[in-house]
């Protein structure tokens, strides 16, 4: 009855926050065998409405496009707007047959979905340049790849995370292996990575790899929402936004949070929610389910620090949360675990797996002082800035 009723509401956050027709419609419609004609046809219609005069890229990415979402993906694919790219985002898919959410629509300003299946490369030899970037590793994409390199196309790699360590706890499953990734990591123009230790690990089969952290877009957490954090009164705020799953995030750090007297933790986010929503009431944590990303200061503006609590691992070590760079806009104090290269961020805490805190702790390094640290951090870490790293090659 518990697992029926944690279903219920896991069911009842998607829909209000989604709508009826996005979370019920996807169970049924998500595979269709007439699909792939359907969508030879609309992509030689797009094609006809290209000009001649039009710079194309063409992003092979794993997330769909969410406008208001700060995902690295995304960002990258306005980054490539702005210098006045049409960006055709494709979305990884196992199948011709797989429905498309959005195909061939502008989902956001001369961006538009495109089934990966339908990806003619043949019929966009009359445009004026062309580029590919990938972010997922698999044969199909760098097949692809290649294709743009034939076409005289420039092409990048912009490694988001340790690949190899997600596929291992059962994410990524697109990931086809390190042999493949080190394949389009030799054939690509240009190699990014977002810490030091992902191009660390590729260093024997390239030297030159960029370290290109990820970032922040002010549309999305928005223009006046700096430092909009309230002082502590009588209870300190704990919050956390971001994928939710045991696989990766350091839940007895949470845990042991809560259990703090005049501690409030609250949890916003989607993922493995059935097992973890029993979880959070348990140990009273406030849990929001899913917020959109440009009303996460709605809640934010109440906390006094922000989580980003990572299980020590092959992944951890390799990551670089978006969510910190966020936190820190906002003005909240960082809880870090398992992820040891922030220790040098400005206003971020690093703590041991199983270091527990105290409210004397948190009260007294609650930092409102690092501000102007802060902003120097910030302006280094706007997605312009990492993006002009990657991309200088196709000024060339």
């Amino acid at each position: 009855m518990q697992k029926i009723l944690n279903y219920s509401k896991v069911l009842y956050y998607s829909a209000r926050r989604n709508g009826i027709k996005k979370t019920f419609g996807k169970l049924f419609a998500e595979y269709n065998p007439c699909v792939q004609r359907k969508y030879k046809i609309q992509y030689e219609q797009f094609v006809k409405s290209i000009s001649a005069n039009t710079k194309i890229a063409i992003l092979f990415t794993g997330v769909l496009y969410e406008k208001d979402m700060n995902q690295r993906s995304i960002n990258c694919a306005k980054y490539l707007v702005s210098k006045g790219y049409t960006v055709l985002f494709i979305l990884w898919r196992w199948s011709p047959n797989h429905v498309v959410d959005d195909a061939f629509n502008e989902v956001d300003r001369r961006t538009f979905c495109i089934p990966l299946y339908s990806l003619d490369l043949s019929q966009l030899t009359f445009v004026e340049e062309i580029i590919g970037v990938c972010n997922v590793v698999n044969p199909v994409l760098t097949e692809l790849i290649q294709q743009i390199k034939q076409l005289g196309g420039k092409t990048f790699y912009d490694i988001h995370d340790d690949w190899e360590g997600f596929k291992r706890v059962g994410f990524a499953d697109w990931y086809s292996g390190l042999a493949d990734e080190e394949q389009l990591i030799k054939i690509t123009d240009r190699v990014s990575a977002v810490t030091k230790s992902l191009a660390d690990k590729f260093k024997e089969v390239r030297k030159d790899i960029i370290v290109s952290p990820n970032g922040f877009s002010i549309d999305v957490v928005g223009k006046h929402n700096r430092n909009i954090i309230r002082p502590i009164k009588d209870e300190i705020v704990i919050g956390y936004f971001g994928h939710l799953t045991s696989k990766w995030i350091n839940w007895p750090f949470v845990f042991n949070l809560a259990k703090i007297n005049k501690v409030r933790v609250e949890i916003i986010g989607i993922g493995e929610l059935p097992p973890l929503v029993a979880e959070f009431e348990r140990h009273g944590i406030m849990f929001h389910g899913k917020i959109p990303a440009n009303e996460l200061y709605l809640y934010a503006k109440n906390w006094h620090f922000g989580l980003v609590p990572f299980i020590t691992s092959q992944i951890s070590v390799a990551a670089d949360p978006v969510k910190i760079y966020e936190y820190l806009y906002y003005g909240l104090t960082c809880l870090v675990t398992g992820l040891p290269h922030l220790q040098g961020c400005p206003n971020t805490l690093y703590f041991n797996d199983t270091d527990e805190l105290s409210y004397k702790y948190l009260a007294d390094n609650h930092n409102f002082s690092n501000s102007e640290c802060v902003d120097k951090f910030l302006e280094t870490n706007a997605w312009d800035k990492q993006f002009d790293k990657l991309f200088v090659m196709s000024k060339d």
